[in-house]
């Protein structure tokens, strides 16, 4: 009897062996007398080729959809399956759940929804979820969102877990959410890469056009991408009448992007939207369409909630609410930071521009500080909700450096003065006067060609009167070019002053240079003590020994301040270490007027070191010797 019962298991094992080779197992019960056999989970998939389709079909539960449908037919989840999408291609109709799934993306996949519904449904009150570590591109089809509703249609939940989704709303419709005149669940995304765009008037993600809406949006985690159409908001409401539940976003990489008349995380143009919330572990990116409309918030004519922002800073690109009410504007060529815990927003000017000096403005609970000349802080809450504005940023013009190209000839104020009568005189041109020269730079430059006659002559270019007491020293680049002819014409540059009776002294030299230059060259030479005084003038002189004559080009001035002058009165006193010490405690500008001046600030640098601080004080003190005992110290 044993032996019979082994040889009927062998017997049943070896069929179950043949069996299972030649049928697949998934969703099935095997029995073999009283043995029940269950296939394997990693064996549980049916695939699906969607090229063979000849008509309509419902996908179940493990079903794993792969190739291109490019017929007309249906393609349906069953409730409660989990579907895997293997580079599947839907070109018609999209993907209609028919209850609560699961959607697997796997490989490269894209579903393309056609007349007015969306790229991928969900029925209401179910949820949809998407798993997995492959791509999908859902289309909406006219009015229909990517992901979400259709027209005047109304969709369920929508949740994210991984993948890369990339979804794009109809002509009306969100990029993930509700379709033109429909609604839409929750959203929530908990991580994965996703880009969402909206349709013409739909949010990237949140509610399409006219009258749509959409529930709460939760995103929790994630790399996340929301650009809304041309009045919808990144994330948050469509445009006109259209609106979005609450806005939680608590982590991930967020940059939201409104259209032209839209918040980037709030409102579309004439939208509403609830609560926003943003928590301290978020990194948020968002920008408003436009320089009226707020980055998070309100955009025009519509209803926001109140905005909270969570302890850390947040990155903001445009205009944006502080707490419930405050709207500011302006603020241009600067970079926004919020902190948002403490009611305040910072504008950083950007690289190579600045703030110029203002009065607080000050409006309904709110001010507006001039930091530095770098930096704007607004701070406070408003009252009631109103807009304030920021003042824009400015080029940054140092005004002690003075350049002349010399592009349009004489610049102004500029003379000239010669030593004959002749008609030589200095004129725009190229080069000197040979023949392969250009300018030094751009195209053209200052020169002077003499007759032959005229040997040993000179001819000046002469800078207009400047003050230049109370700096340190003043240098002068320059470039300049004397070929020969038969003996090169000399340049030189020389300075003179009016003396205390109110006349010009001689001109006294400089540099001089009698060798000739084929080429354009350049040097730098600095003014001594006794030019740093009122009324100043700089000649550029040429003396004609049958050369080629002499070129100019490129001369820039550039103001040295005095160290430690502070006060810019021509001398260093203990008002000078006064006034430093002034502003290291306060941060207010040297003067009364609150103008933050360049000279001071630079001056006031007496250790060179870039910083104003305690060290800059002592410096002064050692310059006026009046603390040896600390100057030995630092030194």
């Amino acid at each position: 009897m044993k032996d019979i019962f082994l040889k009927r298991a062998a017997a049943a094992a070896l069929t179950l062996l043949i069996i299972s080779d030649v049928l697949p197992l998934n969703k099935h019960l095997y029995p073999f007398g009283g043995i029940s056999v269950t296939a394997n989970a990693a064996d549980n998939e049916n695939v699906v080729d969607l090229e063979k389709l000849s008509g309509d079909y419902k996908a179940q539960d493990g079903d794993v959809l792969t190739g291109t449908l490019s017929e007309d037919y249906s393609v349906s989840v069953a409730d409660g399956a989990t579907v895997t999408l293997r580079n599947a291609i839907i070109q018609y109709n999209g993907i209609n759940c028919l209850g609560d799934a699961t959607i697997v993306l796997d490989g490269t996949n894209s579903v393309h929804g056609t007349g007015n519904y969306p790229g991928v449904f969900i029925p209401p009150d179910n949820t949809l979820t998407i798993n997995g570590s492959g791509t999908i591109i859902a289309t909406g089809g006219t009015e229909g969102a990517g992901i979400g509703s259709g027209y005047n249609s109304s969709c369920g939940n929508i949740t994210i877990n991984g993948g890369s989704v990339t979804a794009a709303g109809g002509s009306n419709g969100a990029g993930i959410g509700s379709g033109f005149g429909g609604s839409c669940g929750t959203v929530t995304i908990d991580g994965g890469n996703v880009t969402a765009t909206g349709g013409t008037n739909g949010a990237g993600i949140g509610s399409g056009y006219s009258g749509s809406s959409c529930g709460n949006i939760t995103i929790t985690g994630g790399n996340v991408t929301a650009t809304g159409g041309e009045n919808g908001a990144g994330i948050g409401s469509g445009c006109f009448s259209s609106s979005c539940g609450n806005i939680t976003i608590t982590g991930g990489n967020v940059t939201a992007t409104g259209g032209e008349n839209a918040a980037g995380i709030g409102c579309g143009s004439g939208g509403m939207c609830g609560k926003i919330s943003i928590s301290k572990t978020a990194r948020i990116t968002a920008k408003g369409g436009s320089s009226t409309v707020s980055a998070i918030g309100l955009a025009t004519g519509e209803m926001c909630g109140p905005v909270t922002i969570d302890g850390d800073v947040v990155k903001i690109t445009d205009s944006f609410y502080l707490s419930d009410n405050l709207y500011p504007t302006g603020g241009a060529n600067a970079v926004k930071t919020a902190d948002f815990e403490n009611n305040m927003i910072t504008y950083t000017a950007d690289d190579d521009y600045h703030f110029a000096p203002f009065n607080d403005i000050v409006k309904g609970g709110v001010t507006v500080h001039r930091n530095s000349r770098y930096t704007v802080v607004v701070s406070g809450k408003m009252s009631e909700f109103a807009k304030i504005s920021v003042p824009d940023a400015i080029e940054d013009v140092n005004e002690n450096i003075v350049e002349f190209r010399f592009e349009d000839g004489f610049p102004d104020g500029w003379t000239t003065e010669q030593s004959d009568t002749s008609g030589t005189a200095w004129k725009r041109g190229t080069g000197d006067n040979s023949e392969d020269t250009g300018a030094h730079t751009g195209e053209y430059n200052m020169k002077l060609v003499a007759p032959e006659e005229a040997i040993g002559k000179n001819y000046y270019l002469i800078t207009p009167t400047w003050d230049l007491s109370g700096y340190k020293t003043v240098s002068i680049d320059f470039a300049y070019i004397n070929s020969v002819k038969y003996i090169a014409d000399e340049f030189g540059i020389y300075y003179r002053y009016l003396d205390e009776n109110g006349k010009n002294t001689s001109w006294k030299k400089l540099y001089s240079n009698k060798n000739s230059h084929k080429n354009w060259t350049c040097d730098k030479i600095y003014l001594p003590a006794e030019a740093m005084c009122a009324n100043v003038q700089i000649g550029f002189r040429a003396t004609t020994h049958l050369g080629n004559g002499v070129g100019l080009d490129d001369v820039v001035f550039t103001k040295i301040p005095l160290l430690g002058d502070t006060d810019l009165d021509g001398s260093v006193t203990d008002n000078d270490a006064a006034l430093v010490l002034k502003y290291i405690s306060t941060g207010k500008p040297f003067f009364e007027d609150n103008v933050e001046n360049e000279n001071a600030l630079a001056a006031a640098n007496a250790d060179c070191t870039g910083d104003i601080d305690m060290l800059d004080v002592i410096k002064i003190l050692q310059i006026l010797q009046i603390s040896e005992e600390i100057g030995q110290e630092i030194s």
